[in-house]
């Protein structure tokens, strides 16, 4: 355990070397880099994951997205990790752009996979309708959590919200126990309205090196929400997992280590990476590509 922002989080590290700090997303716990953080411990980072607040073993306190984005900085401080290489998956993601938006000087780079953060969706998107459908679907998973029923409303986010029907039932049990686990958790930052935003022009003076990410199977918002980030990011480049969705790090372990590597030692080196302006062009036109076939 560890004493940042007043409360008790609990984490792990291994490895030496530059700082490297994995944020969950939601109905998860720090477990859900298990697959991919023996690899970054021994290659030459110091390695940590921890639970977010009301999550795993730290302090089941309630707290919005910008408590949580406080509770990284404390770690990070606690820990003495400044800077570190901050990497976000999901609402991790969002909660590591919220503190890049505010205290940049903590972070050596930033890399966020798909962050759920439909406010900053343009009216006009072509994704939009699909969005909707999704907040719609949120909100009937909350009201099951709000009834009681939280592996109802775990099984529904899974299949019609996240995942895709059939997707409850290949999720290991252990996997499955840790969404119904963190179903109130979930409720809470639902409720929270600043959850679903980032100052997009704070984050228009955050100098570090980016990594914005996506899965090629992921929903199409996604990419909108990759394009209004990229788009406000003084120094980003942006990358496409092929044949992934929503967690890489579970499903395509070798290439997502491949290629935050290869990201962060370009960094390390202050070097442009492999992965650059040319890289953001092609997926730029991805994305139209995408939007034209949900048309």
């Amino acid at each position: 355990m560890v004493r940042a922002n007043g409360i008790e989080l609990g984490h792990d590290e291994a490895g030496a070397g530059p700082p490297l700090v994995f944020v969950h997303g939601s109905w998860s716990d720090r477990r859900s880099w298990d697959a991919v953080f023996p690899r970054f411990a021994t290659a030459g980072f110091r390695a940590i994951r921890y639970d977010r607040r009301g999550h795993g073993l730290s302090d089941q306190v309630p707290g919005t997205l910008d408590d949580d984005a406080d509770d990284l900085a404390g770690l990070i401080e606690a820990l003495g990790a400044s800077p570190a290489h901050v990497v976000g998956s999901s609402r991790g993601g969002a909660i590591a752009l919220k503190l890049a938006a505010v205290l940049p000087e903590v972070f050596r780079t930033l890399t966020c996979h798909e962050p759920p953060l439909p406010k900053i969706v343009p009216a006009n998107d072509p994704a939009r309708p699909e969005l909707e459908r999704v907040l719609l679907g949120e909100r009937a998973v909350c009201d099951l959590i709000s009834n009681g029923d939280h592996e109802a409303a775990a099984r529904l986010f899974v299949e019609e919200v996240a995942f895709g029907e059939g997707g409850w039932t290949k999720l290991p049990e252990r996997v499955r126990d840790s969404f119904v686990a963190h179903a109130e958790t979930f409720l809470e930052e639902c409720q929270d309205p600043s959850a679903t935003t980032v100052d997009l022009g704070a984050l228009g003076r955050f100098d570090r090196p980016v990594l914005l990410t996506r899965g090629e199977r992921s929903q199409l918002w996604y990419a909108s929400v990759v394009r209004a980030l990229a788009g406000a990011l003084p120094s980003v480049i942006t990358h496409v997992y092929r044949g992934a969705g929503h967690v890489p790090q579970a499903t395509l372990v070798g290439t997502y280590v491949r290629t935050l590597t290869a990201f962060l030692a370009s960094a390390d080196a202050g070097e442009e990476p492999d992965l650059g302006a040319e890289q953001l062009r092609r997926d730029e036109e991805h994305l139209s590509e995408d939007h034209e076939d949900a048309d």
